[in-house]
């Protein structure tokens, strides 16, 4: 039988709130509780020894080469944790410096990227807002609102039920994403954005000329539907 001792806590992070649930680990590292794991919300905490440590939440947005992204971390001295979707949970325990994460993730970028996906969770809220906005409209002109029968009155009900709790949860989205509109890159990171963003530019207009009208050790050649081989054979003849 194990003698391990497991908490598992259930809290509302919203992508967004990433920092917020950073402290959360790290207070609970600080009791004893140890991070493994999160799911739909739910938090598991391992019982050890109280710890000073650092969580870090970072994204990586494609499985190509995770090892070399994990160990990148574990070279800074960071514990992989957990991972879920695109979101990988480090740990490091001791003292911490954030500068020492600037070749990684900046600050801006994880907030950029947390940023764009609460976005998707506001746009999927929207969509229900209008949904049931449209079944209420729809109600009222049909003059269903008069709760005349069993039926209507559930079905009016149920469509104001659904349009005050998604626009309440709209709203409570909308005022999470405002504090994260805030942030502002530094002037250093914003002309190394520049900088990115021209390179790009420049790798985008940079023009592929078509393989046949490539030079040859046997000059230019039109366009044609014959193999290499072919073309070999008749400049060789």
């Amino acid at each position: 039988m194990s003698n391990e001792t497991w908490l598992h806590e259930y809290r509302l992070f919203m992508p967004t709130d990433f920092r917020e649930e950073q402290i959360y680990l790290e207070n609970k590292a600080k009791s004893g509780w140890i991070f493994s794991g999160v799911k739909r919300y739910r938090y598991s905490f391992l019982k050890g020894k109280p710890e000073k440590a650092t969580f870090i939440r970072d994204f990586k947005e494609d499985d190509i080469f995770v090892d070399d992204y994990i160990q990148m971390y574990e070279d800074a001295g960071f514990e992989f944790v957990f991972r879920t979707d695109e979101n990988y949970y480090f740990k490091r325990t001791g003292e911490f410096f954030p500068e020492e994460l600037e070749e990684f993730s900046t600050y801006f970028d994880r907030a950029e990227y947390f940023g764009e996906l609460h976005m998707k969770k506001m746009s999927n809220t929207f969509v229900v807002v209008l949904i049931a906005l449209a079944i209420v409209v729809g109600n009222t002109l049909a003059g269903t609102f008069q709760f005349s029968n069993v039926v209507d009155s559930l079905a009016s009900i149920f469509s104001l039920v659904v349009l005050f709790l998604s626009a309440s949860w709209l709203i409570f989205l909308f005022l999470k994403y405002r504090r994260i509109m805030d942030i502002k890159l530094t002037p250093e990171q914003e002309q190394e954005k520049r900088e990115e963003a021209e390179e790009e530019e420049r790798e985008r207009e940079i023009k592929v000329e078509p393989y046949a009208g490539d030079k040859s050790v046997f000059g230019e050649y039109p366009n044609t539907e014959l193999s290499f081989e072919e073309i070999l054979e008749s400049k060789l003849k």
